[in-house]
């Protein structure tokens, strides 16, 4: 007999690694792994695998405790100093620090929609901090409970109304209704992608968005360059849907950037 994936939800969701993840994603995970093997143990060893694939390291509790504890000394005017030390609690923001270079990307993200469009941010991490510290409203979403909160804190302490929510990109449902003039998917495809085979196909075709920007790692968590610009070009150069065209491509530091707009 199978392990059962509801147990095995229970073990993950009881986890200090993953209980924060949302609930959707571990139970899911649990299904899926609970079906391929026949003893729990197994079954839990492969779900913490795959888990870890998805979300490493990005964001453990204790980043998440110092950035909170950053965020309660600070006023409502975070000065370069105070906002480099909150985007460094998460692996994702910090990877693009200092700050300098962080909200020179930021900018170039941002100058392709008007000041008062509306921004999606897929897979957010607390790069929406960064957004929200420039004046722009953005509604996020992350796999990671502990990012999504961090990210309300700081749109709380900042009277912004902007929210980001916690939610599985491969759940039906999950993506947040309405329709916006920027949607923001950084590093995110290749991981829907390692999950779920055509997913991150299937995103682009049915996200709606009047200009899409999806970036790709050009380099390893090590830094070793392993051909993954040219992997990641010719892959998302063959996955434009119909419907849109390339507006722009572009590297910065170890990412590269594919701008997409409505045909």
């Amino acid at each position: 007999m199978k392990a059962g994936g509801q147990e095995l939800f229970e073990r993950l969701r009881a986890s200090g690694r993953y209980g924060d993840l949302c609930p959707d994603a571990l139970l899911r995970i649990a299904e899926e792994c609970a079906g391929k093997y026949r003893r729990l143990k197994d079954a839990e060893g492969a779900a913490r695998t795959a888990l870890h694939g998805v979300t490493g390291s990005f964001m453990t509790r204790a980043d998440e405790q110092r950035f909170l504890r950053a965020l309660g000394t600070m006023g409502q005017c975070p000065d370069d100093r105070a906002l480099e030390e909150l985007l460094s609690c998460h692996a994702s923001t910090r990877e693009r620090l200092p700050l300098g270079e962080a909200r020179a990307l930021a900018e170039r993200l941002l100058e392709k929609t008007a000041p008062g469009g509306a921004v999606l941010d897929l897979a957010c991490g607390i790069f929406p901090v960064l957004v929200i510290s420039m004046g722009r409203r953005v509604t996020g979403v992350d796999l990671s409970g502990r990012a999504a909160a961090c990210v309300n804190a700081f749109a709380n302490a900042m009277g912004d109304p902007s929210r980001t929510v916690c939610a599985d990109l491969l759940t039906p449902g999950s993506l947040p209704e309405g329709s916006w003039d920027l949607v923001l998917m950084l590093k995110l495809l290749p991981l829907l992608d390692r999950q779920k085979k055509g997913s991150a196909e299937s995103l682009l075709e049915t996200v709606r968005g009047r200009t899409l920007i999806a970036s790709f790692p050009t380099r390893t968590m090590s830094g070793r360059n392993v051909g993954m610009e040219g992997h990641y070009s010719e892959w998302m150069e063959s996955h434009v849907p119909p419907s849109r065209r390339i507006r722009d491509r572009f590297i910065l530091k170890n990412e590269l950037f594919y701008c997409l707009e409505e045909v």
